[in-house]
């Protein structure tokens, strides 16, 4: 009996075995399947053989060329769509190589001028599903009516082409249905689907860029790079102490144009470890990150360059001049080391954001993506989107434990609450997101009952075309009864902006763009118009801060010449009189070199705004108010007038819902 039992536990261990090689190795079997008729011999008569090589070429020409498109363009077929690029918002969803709007590579991490974070890395799925459609979208273009085919005597009866796709790392699977009939006299015969495999990385080029993009996300390895290039290079005050008698000046605009070459000269130094780099003795070890699960041939560059923009704040730092700061006798470390000679702390804080790119190749294959370096108080970013996991093996979501009712709602102008159809249920529990289904319309209203896995915080979401998130902490292994989830419907209303120019209220000159950021930081939503590019905003009821900037631009662009300004410190005197805390006034020559930009800011405001429920339900038109100042005739102006503008001043008239 004991033998038997023992017997029965290693058949299932060796089915559970089974079981999880299938699913590990799922992907792999399904594309040999899927691939599997490729070594079929297809019995092709010889008058219809050209006919067939003419669409193989035509097939793989095409394929080829999506594969170019899909890396060059980081899986992406389409280039995500960016709200215009500004001064204040550079980066929008694409990077834009060349600056000509061509060669853009969208974002795999990005975050808007208000802090809202969003991965876009697509899915493998999404890569193969786009690259078919764009096979169909091109093949007929390629085969031209088989025109050299019909010089030849050969006439066609063809219909529209419909494939599929499979990347794998090292080829790529195409079937493509496609029934035509060739005609040439008395023959007639006709095709029906066409098979390719074409050889390239595609599948391990991406694969690898996930697992890059994972340890950024968990290591922050690209903000903390940037962060050691700061701290060796003296040229970006960054912290340390001198004992120059007169501290130390910087100018903001020369700290930024060094931040750039400093970033596009040692980025490419990076490698990747297990890559097709070798390493070497002298390499510093800082500069080798640990990023891949095997070793590959696949070489990996960083690259960031000069002309590609780099947002930089210097925390508390208001004016264009940076300035060391003396110690002075309150300090007790240094009380008695003043009167020897004389100390200044050089500690700023920044806060930075610039695009890198990283590429990958291997032979003839590249894979190219984006990501936002983003430095916050001289610490990497917080990351407050869903961690990288495009290919998710969701555990916890294949155990569901426990029936729930979930209902999506939200409240009319006249506060009665509605129930929300077709709204989707998600939940999620650590790093696993569970998609539960869609809310159903029934006689009583509208509501999801289904099993959801049993979890303590867990959060519970519903999403809806034409609505705002909606999300609240759930935990499932302890809360009965049906769970309310609220959302609100976001309006369109159309947009006017009103100038305030010396006292008088005006619209905004051509010369003039608008941007107004709308921040509802209790309900986490956002949203960047700029007028007049932009006429119309959507928006929903709360606390909004409403930030505006008037941009102008010249045709000839704003020049700034050198000049020479005195910068004058108060210092500790030397000798007994320093011990005592006594200062004497020290000044130095500071010279700012010559400066052109495309754009200023001219003016701007902030201000807090309550949008009621029941006003927005009714409004038609948003009338937005902002100042317009003296055009900035020195760049200490610039960052005299962008700091106004961020402070709130409850002058600025508020929005109007009309």
């Amino acid at each position: 009996m004991k033998g038997q039992v023992t017997g029965f536990v290693i058949i299932g261990i060796i089915i559970l075995a089974l079981g999880i090689t299938v699913y590990t190795f799922r992907a792999e079997i399904f594309s040999k399947a899927f691939g599997s008729e490729l070594e079929e011999n297809i019995v092709v008569p010889a008058q219809a053989e050209r006919a067939k090589l003419y669409v193989d070429t035509c097939i793989e020409t095409v394929t080829t060329q999506g594969l170019n498109i899909l890396g060059s363009q980081g899986g992406y077929i389409s280039v995500p769509q960016s709200q215009q690029q500004t001064l204040i918002n550079p980066f929008g969803k694409a990077l834009d190589l060349f600056g000509t709007g061509n060669g853009a590579v969208p974002f795999w991490f990005v975050e808007t001028e208000t802090g809202v974070q969003e991965n876009q890395i697509p899915t493998k799925e999404e890569m193969q599903i786009s690259l078919a459609q764009y096979i169909d979208d091109n093949l007929l273009a390629c085969l031209n009516g088989f025109k050299p085919l019909q010089d030849q005597g050969y006439g066609f009866e063809e219909s529209q082409p419909q494939s599929r796709v499979v990347i794998n790392e090292q080829n790529v699977i195409v079937q493509t249905v496609y029934p035509f009939t060739i005609i040439k006299e008395d023959f007639t015969f006709t095709f029906n689907q066409f098979r390719k495999n074409i050889k390239s990385s595609m599948g391990k080029l991406y694969d690898e860029s996930v697992q890059i993009m994972e340890k950024e996300s968990q290591e922050y390895f690209l903000e903390e790079r940037a962060l050691d290039m700061m701290a060796v290079y003296d040229t970006v005050p960054f912290s340390g102490i001198d004992t120059d008698c007169v501290p130390r000046t910087w100018l903001k605009t020369n700290v930024q144009k060094e931040a750039k070459k400093i970033f596009a000269a040692n980025f490419p130094s990076l490698r990747i470890a297990g890559s097709s780099y070798k390493e070497n003795e002298q390499d510093a070890k800082s500069f080798i990150i640990d990023a891949l699960e095997k070793d590959t041939e696949t070489s990996v560059l960083f690259t960031y360059d000069e002309q590609w923009p780099l947002l930089m704040d210097v925390v508390g730092e208001n004016e264009e001049i940076l300035r060391g700061k003396p110690f002075t006798a309150e300090n007790a470390a240094s009380r008695f080391l003043l009167p020897l000679f004389c100390m200044n702390d050089n500690h700023f804080v920044y806060d930075m954001k610039f695009p890198m790119l990283i590429s990958l190749q291997e032979g003839d294959s590249m894979f190219q993506y984006a990501t936002l370096v983003v430095i916050d108080n001289n610490q990497p970013r917080e990351n407050r989107v869903t961690p990288v996991n495009v290919n998710p093996q969701n555990e916890i979501c294949q155990y569901p434990g426990k029936e729930l009712t979930v209902i999506a709602a939200s409240y009319r102008a006249d506060g009665s609450l509605q129930e929300i159809p077709d709204a989707r249920i998600a939940y999620k529990c650590l790093d696993q997101v569970c998609d539960r289904g869609l809310t159903q319309a029934d006689p009583r209203g509208a509501a999801l009952t289904t099993t959801f896995p049993q979890c303590s915080d867990g959060i519970m979401s519903a999403e809806k075309e034409g609505y705002h998130r909606g999300e609240t902490v759930v935990s499932t292994n302890t809360i009965e009864g049906e769970i309310i989830i609220y959302m609100d419907p976001i309006t369109t209303v159309a947009v006017e902006v009103q100038v305030v120019d010396n006292q008088q209220q005006r619209v905004p000159y051509q010369t003039e763009q608008i941007i107004i950021t709308l921040e509802n930081v209790e309900k986490k939503y956002s949203t960047t118009l700029v007028y007049p590019d932009q006429k119309t905003v959507s928006l929903i009821p709360g606390e909004y801060i409403v930030t505006s900037r008037v941009i102008v631009t010249n045709a000839g662009g704003f020049d700034f010449p050198e000049q020479e300004i005195e910068i004058c410190n108060e210092v500790p005197q030397k000798g007994v009189l320093g011990i005592a805390g006594l200062t004497t006034r020290q000044c130095v020559k500071q010279k700012i070199d010559a400066t052109e930009l495309d754009q200023i800011i001219g003016g701007g405001a902030t201000t807090s705004w309550s949008v009621e429920r029941n006003e927005l339900a009714t409004a038609n038109k948003v009338t937005f108010y902002t100042v317009r100042g003296p055009t900035p005739r020195s760049l200490e102006d610039v960052s005299k007038v962008y700091e106004a503008v961020q402070q709130q001043n409850n002058e600025v008239k508020k929005p109007v819902l009309e």
